[in-house]
């Protein structure tokens, strides 16, 4: 067992390290737990989307798009230099929700233009002019309430 003492004069406390045998279970049944819950939310987020869509190629193409937010998330946290905190978790969980609203938006509308007798290419086209606004009003709203988490410094704000 380690114990080390704080830096902080005002405050009498101590750190316990304790056995790093009995950590490592009891926070590795923490992360086996995460594991199963994010598994398991994205097996219901494809039956929703195939519930949405009745096909199995939309709903995949509209996940498509988060692999793309987590590069731009993780590209965003480097560049400012900031670390991966509960903040950044909760906005790269919005993050993913945007993300996959986007694409709803777009590949509902591609298909209401496909049955309406567009060509392929000339119903993507039209698809991403006449959804560009309602993707970024999506977005913006999702960072304006995300602001005061984002700009937060103190602990527990």
């Amino acid at each position: 067992m380690l114990r080390a003492p704080c830096t902080d004069q005002s405050l009498a406390c101590s750190l316990d390290v304790g056995d790093s045998k009995k950590n490592r279970e009891h926070f590795g049944g923490a992360r086996g737990g995460t594991g199963y819950y994010v598994e398991q939310t994205d097996r219901e987020t494809m039956v929703l989307l195939y519930g949405l869509f009745n096909s199995l190629r939309d709903s995949i193409m509209a996940l498509a798009g988060i692999p793309f937010a987590i590069a731009g998330g993780v590209l965003a946290l480097f560049v400012t230099g900031l670390d991966f905190s509960i903040s950044a978790a909760i906005g790269f969980v919005s993050l993913f929700g945007v993300s996959v609203m986007d694409g709803i938006l777009m590949i509902t509308y591609y298909n209401q233009l496909r049955q309406e007798g567009a060509a392929a290419e000339a119903a993507m086209s039209q698809a991403a002019q006449q959804r560009m606004r309602p993707m970024l009003m999506t977005a913006l709203s999702a960072c304006i309430g995300l602001l005061p988490a984002a700009i937060s410094t103190g602990i527990g704000s």
